[in-house]
């Protein structure tokens, strides 16, 4: 069964969009229990290991870090 491009974005369009924020629940996160906006999903390489998807995450002093998706357990993440 396959749609036509206008019923899938037909779909799309009723979609409902939300800003996302982050904030580390482990004392052992950077910040920990300060609020972040989730800007973007990046793909990092950090020195001598493998690459990993991270959430781009920008503080409001402007500070951007970067959550491994991998380590969301730590962390509370819901609509802005």
């Amino acid at each position: 069964m396959t749609e036509n491009l206008t019923e899938q974005q037909s779909k799309i369009d009723n979609l409902t969009i939300q800003d996302v924020k982050i904030m580390g629940i482990n004392y052992n996160c950077f910040r920990f229990k300060q609020w972040a906006n989730i800007i973007g999903i990046k793909s990092v390489i950090p020195p001598d290991l493998e690459p990993r998807l991270a959430y781009e995450c920008l503080f409001d002093d402007g500070f951007i870090d970067y959550v491994p998706i991998s380590d969301s357990k730590n962390y509370l993440i819901e609509p802005r």
